[in-house]
């Protein structure tokens, strides 16, 4: 299975309120808990996972939409790259999200837009080796090691890394390892257990 299909019966990522359903990164990183990593390296074929919301068209097959073709659509989607040697894994999701747009107004300041045409995307980042948090510092290094742009849009499973690349993802995990006091499943302090995310 390459693609995971779902659907809501709201917009995706946004519910009835108009209020954000998958939480956004300020800075556009996040991390992949251990419990998420232990189900993705259970399915080592999946690339893709897209959430649908209740403006479903039967005559469109999803699964072969491109993360551009997303956009028309606005699906809530999520892209996967893991790149392995040996028992280490790297694991590195794009997820395409959907907040309201903002906007400033001179006489009633910042509001909200309201209405279906008012939502903007953004591709947030969410990583993992081992375990731990890769943050954005060490993850450009790691694709510039490979030669390739952070910003990827094809998914792919079981890749290579350039040994460069193993040793910064190792040097990264020895850092949370020794800021955690050795605890694999510490949660940082600025680790927020609603969202399951905390910030580089």
């Amino acid at each position: 299975m390459r693609t995971l299909i779902y659907k809501d019966l709201l917009h995706p990522g946004i519910d009835g309120d108009g209020q954000v359903l998958w939480p956004l990164p300020d800075d556009g990183f996040s991390w992949i808990e251990p419990s998420s990593e232990r189900d993705l390296r259970r399915a080592p074929e999946l690339e893709k996972l897209l959430k649908l919301g209740q403006w479903i068209d039967d005559r469109v097959d999803y699964a072969d939409l491109t993360p551009v073709q997303w956009l028309c659509f606005r699906i809530h989607g999520r892209l996967l790259r893991s790149y392995t040697k040996g028992t280490d894994t790297f694991i590195h999701m794009r997820q395409l999200d959907w907040r309201k747009t903002v906007f400033a107004s001179i006489r009633d300041g910042p509001h909200e837009c309201q209405g279906p045409g008012c939502l903007e995307h953004t591709w947030t980042e969410a990583t993992c080796f081992n375990g731990t948090f890769v943050g954005q510092a060490t993850t450009l290094l790691v694709y510039a090691a490979l030669g390739e742009d952070i910003e990827w849009l094809t998914p792919s499973r079981g890749l290579s890394l350039p040994d460069e690349a193993w040793g910064l993802l190792h040097a990264e995990r020895q850092r949370q390892m020794v800021f955690s006091g050795g605890n694999t499943h510490f949660r940082p302090p600025s680790y927020h257990p609603d969202t399951n995310i905390w910030k580089d």
